[in-house]
């Protein structure tokens, strides 16, 4: 540490291009950052990272690519807890973790309203 941005660029187009989607690669180059930032090191990655990621996402197979989905709903959630034995500990934090998800997109969506109601 701290990587020159070369390196991280060269790891980018050797390890993603070709073989996993544009979200992989930077989650890969996020997590690098944050390493660092954790350690105290300097980040050297800048324009020259950004098109490698660029470029190798452009090589991504097209299974890489996921269709859009549906949003969930309050009643996938109703859904859920039916089918749920929530007597067992397992099926209390799965549909803990959903409900707790679920609340946290609502919140989310919310606020970002707010934010551009605020900025209009």
């Amino acid at each position: 540490m701290p990587t020159s941005e070369a390196i991280l660029s060269t790891f980018v187009t050797t390890y993603g291009a070709g073989s996993v989607g544009k979200g992989a690669i930077k989650t890969w180059v996020l997590g690098l950052e944050l390493w660092n930032r954790i350690n105290d090191a300097p980040w050297l990655g800048g324009a020259v990272l950004q098109r490698a990621i660029e470029g190798s996402a452009r090589l991504a197979p097209k299974s890489s690519h996921l269709a859009k989905r549906d949003p969930v709903t309050i009643d996938h959630i109703r859904t859920l807890h039916r089918h749920l034995d929530l007597t067992n500990s397992f099926d209390i934090a799965v549909f803990a973790i959903a409900c707790i998800a679920f609340w946290c997109c609502c919140r989310y969506n919310f606020y970002m309203v707010l934010f551009y109601l605020h900025c209009v």
